[in-house]
């Protein structure tokens, strides 16, 4: 960088937050897989006002900017600018909580607050609300996991359409505010979305038009009466069935929030005590140790989890004897811990588990004490990147305390996203395994009923990076997984910077619209170049 171009930037932001020292700038150019391109400074800016002057001084010298909230996006490109050097503009300093509406239940944030931050805020004031948290680690960006179109658990699982009133900075440095927002005083910027006249938030979601400072996200209320359910079935045979059963739970309306179907690896992954593989040079589990596994854990070839949340004791066992007669046609065992169950846990440990192979103390804090389903921030969904990083892994350690990124994990995901059906889900599955095991790695497979009529695929690819040709291994089978799911027609809900030349194939009018759109807001190609177009 200029000497004047780097003191044009100290002049904005202080010295202390413009950092180009190797050490820091190495790890910001780090992810989960290979990255070819370059952080060269990070920018840390205080506020939107700063965030604007960096970006005209980016316009001015025809800087290539790439803007990260908490920098955790794990498994899809983490800070990496996705198709050349670029300066990185690192939100994480914003993590003011604007406000929270405890009367409807908002929370309006900068990119830089935390699931955790924002969840430990809302305990303080007396847990009336939830947010709706992912799976992965708790110190990932609300804003970035929003910008994204990510999901979560609960009632408000897709972000993107519970949240509204972003302001944005414009990659010429213009801030403008979408929806109710732009109109001084009103009463309606946090809690409604459509303001009149066209709605341009989409544009600013998984894209490179323009950097969000600030939003607004819905929260569920903590029900009185709660249960988490889970479930699981070995014959692939009945696997249409259940899907078909758990659609129509879905638009009935009596499941509200995203639940997950996952077959055996994905469950394992997630476990207390990882089940290493003792053969370092086999990829993947043998049948016999599959086998003895999934009877350790109590898992089938597929397990699933939902939730029901209810408002008095009659409701929830009313929805609970619903949802019974809906799935145990198509399932092995299916288990509900509500308040009565734990209540008599003691009691009844016993006659659970040979009735149904679940084991309920060991359930307990998970799935409902503790369970994401309702808000709480956890670690643990960290324990999967970790499958084959045995010596980073040891009984007992603080996953939420953990850096894929520096710790050279190796994770790339792969989201098509399925029509809810279990002919598509079925055929989707078959795909995803016969790929993924020609590459040497496990059927790593999820499936997140996030909405009524599509479920977003999760496909994991999961590996230790200092093995010698995992990264190249590992690329070529996140490429050859991404095609082959779109030419059979389950196109991908978010990409990583492996994937990002997809979009090369969508119609020509989109990609012409797009890219004028870009040339209006953006004419010197500064912000984000090749992140989604």
């Amino acid at each position: 960088m200029e000497a004047q171009v780097r003191d044009a930037l100290i002049g904005i932001v202080g010295a202390t937050n413009v950092i180009d020292d190797d050490v820091a700038l190495e790890a910001a150019s780090t992810a989960t897989y290979a990255t070819e391109h370059r952080i060269t400074t990070i920018v840390r800016p205080a506020d939107a006002d700063q965030v604007a002057s960096v970006l005209r001084v980016a316009q001015a010298e025809s800087m290539a900017v790439y803007p990260v909230s908490a920098g955790k996006n794990w498994g899809y490109g983490s800070r990496t600018p996705a198709n050349e050097a670029a300066v990185l503009l690192d939100l994480s300093g914003m993590d003011a909580i604007v406000a929270i509406d405890d009367e409807l239940g908002t929370a309006t944030v900068e990119p830089g607050v935390t699931f955790r931050q924002l969840a430990a805020t809302l305990a303080e004031q007396g847990n009336r609300w939830f947010l709706a948290v992912p799976g992965t680690t708790p110190d990932a960006s609300l804003i970035g996991n929003l910008v994204e179109r990510g999901w979560g658990f609960g009632p408000y699982s897709d972000r993107f359409a519970t949240s509204c009133g972003f302001q944005v900075v414009l990659p010429d440095g213009e801030i403008i505010e979408t929806g109710h927002a732009r109109f001084p005083g009103s009463r309606s910027a946090t809690n409604y979305r459509w303001g009149a006249g066209p709605s341009t938030d989409g544009l600013f979601t998984q894209s490179n038009l323009g950097v969000v400072t600030r939003a607004t996200i819905f929260l569920a209320p903590v029900p009185p009466h709660y249960a988490s359910f889970l479930y699981h079935v070995d014959d692939e045979d009945r696997f249409e069935g259940l899907v078909d059963a758990l659609r129509g739970l879905r638009m009935s309306g009596l499941l509200r929030t995203n639940f997950k179907v996952q077959n055996t690896y994905r469950m394992l992954m997630e476990r207390e005590r990882l089940p290493l593989v003792t053969d370092a040079d086999d990829a993947v589990l043998s049948d016999e140790r599959l086998t003895d596994l999934k009877q350790q854990y109590g898992l089938g070839t597929w397990n699933g989890l939902g939730a029901l949340y209810c408002w008095s004791d009659e409701q929830l066992r009313a929805e609970e004897a619903i949802v019974r007669a809906a799935l145990e046609p198509w399932v092995d065992a299916i288990v509900f811990l509500d308040e009565h169950i734990i209540q008599d846990e003691a009691k009844l440990q016993a006659s659970i588990k040979a009735d149904t192979g679940y084991d309920i103390s060991r359930l307990r804090d998970h799935y409902y004490d503790h369970t994401r389903m309702l808000g709480n921030v956890t670690g643990k969904g960290v324990h999967g990147a970790y499958w084959r990083m045995p010596e980073l892994a040891p009984d007992g350690q603080a996953y939420e305390e953990t850096d894929l990124d520096t710790d050279r994990v190796g994770f790339i995901w792969v989201d098509p996203i399925v029509p809810f059906t279990g002919h598509d889900l079925r055929e989707a599955a078959a795909l995803a395994a016969a790929v993924q095991t020609k590459h040497g790695f496990e059927p790593n497979l999820g499936f997140n009923c996030v909405t009524e009529r599509a479920v977003t695929m999760t496909l994991a690819l999961v590996y230790n990076r200092e093995q010698p040709g995992s990264d190249d291994r590992a690329g070529a089978c996140a490429r050859e997984l991404a095609a082959a799911m779109q030419d059979a027609g389950f196109s991908l809900g978010r990409l990583t910077t492996l994937t990002m030349d997809m979009l090369d194939d969508a119609d020509p009018g989109s990609r012409t619209m797009q890219a004028k759109i870009k040339a209006a807001l953006d004419p010197n190609h500064v912000l984000a170049p090749g992140r989604y177009e």
